[in-house]
């Protein structure tokens, strides 16, 4: 074996750059549908308000506004709705859920629309934000992690 290709088979390549991409939000997004299957709507939002996923046909402004509505109870340390409220919309319930450090800052904001229940009753915020507090909480430090790498 000649010298220069025995060298030549010792070089090594230069490193792959490692790109942070974000990650996409659709498990949560999927969780949440098998954890509240009457969800007809599911949208997740940044600490701002910008949106950051939406389930297949959920783009409209009525959740919008109540996510707008959470940031500024969520900014009152005194406000009945600093976890999220659940609120009746054109005929669906409607669930606002507030992320939070341990700290207490907003990471996020979950909103979802449902279907009401046979009687036409909306269940409780308590018992939504019940059930979906394992993805809520999982959901809350991957924004938090997005938030640390970007």
């Amino acid at each position: 074996m000649n010298p220069a290709e025995t060298l030549s088979s010792l070089v090594v390549p230069p490193p792959l750059q490692v790109q942070a991409t974000p990650t996409s939000l659709d498990p949560y997004g999927q969780l949440i549908k098998m954890l509240l299957p009457r969800a007809l709507c599911i949208a997740i939002y940044d600490r701002t308000g910008l949106p950051l996923w939406f389930s297949d046909g959920c783009d409209g402004p009525d959740l919008h506004q109540l996510v707008e509505h959470a940031l500024a109870a969520s900014a009152a340390p005194d406000s009945p709705d600093a976890d999220g409220f659940a609120r009746s919309l054109d005929g669906t319930a409607a669930y606002v859920c507030i992320l939070r450090d341990e700290s207490g800052q907003v990471l996020g904001i979950t909103a979802l629309s449902c279907r009401e229940t046979a009687s036409g009753e909306q269940r409780p915020f308590t018992l939504i934000h019940g059930l979906l507090r394992p993805v809520l909480e999982i959901l809350g430090r991957e924004l938090a992690n997005q938030d640390s790498i970007q």
